[in-house]
């Protein structure tokens, strides 16, 4: 390919994930300018989130705010496709004769993917010579596997990247062809979307030389050590008494902390190490104006924000309206 005519650029496009349109902006902007936008129907967005949550089932407001999330992200879709109209081709799976027999027609097809809801097996990796490069949002084969960003911030990771490699059948896995890192120090979860969002410029410009000029990979080929599963409701659970400020302040970090007063459930969005030892941990060891103060594993938290339905609200006027005071428990 390098120093030919680019041929038809194919892409994949995850656009129910913040990822993915971001990686279609990006490749807007680009010689790898999609000449296609290939996205998945909704039945297939269906069967691929039962997929990757062990088939959980969802109330009825879960349901309605994935709906609502999934109009949000097509009206996002809208207006990036505005900028640079392309041609749409919709498909409930990319294994399908029709759409199989429809790819062998293009000519010197070039395949990009991102966070698109289906694995592909061989047969469709075959019309592309064999290659499909998937952008992948960690430094592979760091953080393999389902939403890298999370455990990311999970894990206390400092270090995080972006990735283009060759698609193999094995997830995550395959001969790297473009590869950046940043820090991710102290970045809460939006945070680090919108950095990942500014950095995928910079990979796609990476690619498209090692493409259209070089022709080559830039690593090897890998095996991830360990792939992360999606996220669990679990995960985000505090733990008073099984977990450390450092860890309490990493599940913040995702902004899907939570834990219960009682019965109702309660999500923590804003909370600093606070310098506590003994008591029961999750018990209240006293209310201010800088918050409610918690003890948890080997130290405490002092609880600055948190995060009732849609808004945000003062530790110190929830701690008001719910007559809280110190020896009350969270759980």
């Amino acid at each position: 390919m390098p120093g030919d005519k680019r041929g038809t650029v194919l892409f994949f496009c995850g656009h129910r994930s913040t990822f993915g349109l971001q990686a279609l902006a990006a490749l807007q902007d680009s010689r790898l300018r999609p000449d296609y936008l290939i996205l998945a129907k909704a039945a297939r967005w269906q069967q691929f989130d039962r997929q990757l949550n062990q088939q959980v089932q969802k109330t009825v407001r879960q349901r309605w705010r994935a709906r609502l999330v999934a109009a949000r992200q097509y009206l996002l879709l809208l207006r990036i496709w505005l900028r640079r109209p392309m041609h749409i081709k919709w498909v409930g799976d990319v294994h399908e004769p029709a759409f199989l027999a429809w790819v062998q027609k293009q000519e010197g097809l070039v395949g990009i993917a991102a966070a698109f809801p289906q694995l592909f097996r061989p047969t469709v990796l075959i019309p592309f010579q064999g290659a499909i490069y998937n952008l992948h949002p960690s430094d592979l084969p760091n953080f393999a596997g389902a939403h890298p960003h999370f455990w990311a911030i999970r894990t206390g990771a400092e270090q995080l990247g972006l990735t283009a490699h060759e698609m193999t059948p094995k997830i995550d896995e395959g001969p790297i062809w473009a590869q950046t890192t940043f820090s991710i120090k102290g970045l809460r979860y939006r945070q680090l979307y919108k950095k990942i969002g500014r950095k995928l410029p910079e990979l796609i410009g990476q690619l498209e030389r090692q493409l259209l000029d070089i022709g080559a990979a830039t690593g090897i080929s890998y095996a991830a050590k360990h792939r992360f599963r999606n996220n669990q409701v679990e995960d985000s659970r505090i733990d008073w008494s099984g977990q450390e400020s450092k860890e309490i302040l990493q599940i913040i970090r995702t902004e899907t902390a939570f834990c219960y007063l009682g019965e109702e459930k309660i999500r923590i969005w804003e909370a600093i190490p606070a310098d506590l030892l003994g008591e029961q941990p999750g018990q209240i060891a006293q209310i201010s104006n800088l918050g409610i103060e918690v003890y948890c594993k080997n130290g405490g938290m002092l609880i600055q924000t948190l995060k009732i339905g849609p808004r945000l609200q003062a530790a110190t006027q929830f701690a008001k309206q719910r007559s809280l005071q110190a020896g009350h428990s969270f759980s």
